[in-house]
């Protein structure tokens, strides 16, 4: 299993849950099968455990919203359409 660092939030809005650990799915798709771990680090990245991942590759964070710019993160999938491109696989990390 490999790591890989991801910006999941935007920098307009901000985790709540830094520490926690949610599940990567496919496309939201909530009831499908997890396709790794992601380990929010700070209120913008996360850490992926995960296999077959790539530089590049776009997520959207499902979240719920806490009060203004900042949201408890429940998921985050891997998508074709994020709502924030910046949203992304970053690096792999060794």
């Amino acid at each position: 299993m490999k790591q890989y660092k991801a910006r999941i939030l935007p920098e307009h809005i901000r985790a709540v849950n830094v520490g926690a650990t949610v599940p990567l799915i496919l496309e939201h798709q909530i009831y499908g099968e997890a396709l790794g771990e992601v380990h929010i680090v700070d209120e913008h990245h996360g850490i992926i455990s995960g296999a077959g991942f790539v530089v590049g590759q776009k997520l959207s964070a499902g979240s719920f919203v806490t009060g203004g710019n900042k949201h408890d993160v429940r998921e985050v999938s891997v998508t074709t359409s994020p709502k924030f491109p910046e949203c992304e696989i970053l690096e792999v990390l060794e």
